[in-house]
């Protein structure tokens, strides 16, 4: 059985990821729009989910984040939200070690 702590860190780990590869894009493409975002975000974790990439941990993530992406316009700011999930992860994770 895995544990919270380790589920916790594969989930953190993989909005690092995601969080990283938006924040690479964003520097290629300045000037992108949130359609073009959400399209990135939306290709990035269906290639993640279709390779295994990430533990199984994170298919819950991986299910949610497609289906709030499946109407490609419906996200305002996938980057803030992104950021948003990881750092309350991290807050966990280090609330946890304590």
């Amino acid at each position: 059985m895995t544990s919270f702590r380790s589920t916790l860190h594969c989930r953190v780990h993989f909005y690092y990821c995601l969080l990283i590869a938006i924040k690479l894009k964003a520097r290629e493409f300045p000037r992108w729009t949130s359609t073009s975002k959400n399209l990135f975000v939306k290709g990035w974790v269906d290639t993640a989910k279709r390779n295994n990439i990430f533990d199984l941990a994170v298919n819950g993530e991986i299910e949610w984040l497609m289906a709030i992406l499946k109407n490609v316009s419906g996200v305002k700011d996938i980057e803030s939200l992104v950021e948003n999930v990881y750092r309350k992860g991290c807050h966990i994770s280090s609330s946890q070690s304590h």
